[in-house]
């Protein structure tokens, strides 16, 4: 995928098949995407069990929650799925976050993530008759953690990375204050940054989430 289509595209099935190759598809991104495509259908989760185990993988992805937590979120879910069994709707919102929950993506980081994007659109569908308005949002977010040229890193200069900067790039990502990204751009600029792929993403109303490529960069996340 060129960088002219990875901009334009609304397939994050293509786009996920074409970050195979660039070696920046690692498990805490897939996996970040797959709690992303969750949170994008957060109000599905009737039970509350599905969405602890959506925040105990995102805390697995950045290191701060252990596999035996996974495990045992994975058995809660189990549970959820089993209660839902005889609603379709249901066990397609629980499918969702199902593949996330794995202590382990591998060779399959992306197939987990494809399972993730396909069973939030189905639902989106279901619920909100907007499949292909959720397979649009997936891309961006797909473009949100990976940037506008997904084969190439941006280049951050020790500059940028003020006191300021840093502070409030960890409370975003930490808070999920996305609303404040803006504000993440302006002290960016103060401290000398005129990159616009960084400027004009964090300007951007989004969406947003954790595993955004400028916050990682910023914070030493890949």
């Amino acid at each position: 995928m060129t960088e002219t289509e990875w901009v334009s595209s609304t397939d994050p099935l293509l786009m996920l098949e074409s970050l195979g190759g660039t070696g920046r598809l690692s498990d805490r991104k897939a996996r970040l995407f797959a709690v992303a495509c969750c949170r994008s259908i957060w109000g599905l989760f009737a039970d509350e069990r599905s969405r602890q185990a959506v925040e105990v993988a995102e805390r697995y992805a950045d290191g701060a929650a252990t596999a035996q937590e996974l495990d045992h979120a994975c058995e809660a879910v189990r549970v959820v799925a089993f209660d839902a069994r005889w609603d379709i709707a249901r066990q397609a919102a629980w499918g969702t976050c199902w593949r996330c929950l794995w202590s382990e993506f591998g060779e399959e980081a992306d197939g987990g993530a494809v399972i993730a994007s396909t069973n939030a659109a189905w639902e989106a569908r279901r619920r909100r008759s907007a499949e292909e308005d959720e397979y649009l949002a997936q891309a961006a977010l797909l473009r949100c953690l990976f940037g506008p040229r997904p084969g190439v890193s941006i280049g951050v200069e020790p500059r940028w990375r003020t006191p300021a900067a840093l502070g409030l790039a960890r409370a975003i990502y930490e808070e999920r204050r996305w609303e404040d990204t803006p504000v993440l751009a302006d002290t960016l600029e103060d401290a000398g940054c005129t990159n616009a792929e960084v400027l004009d993403h964090c300007r951007k109303p989004g969406p947003h989430a954790r595993g955004c490529f400028v916050i990682d960069t910023l914070l030493g996340k890949s």
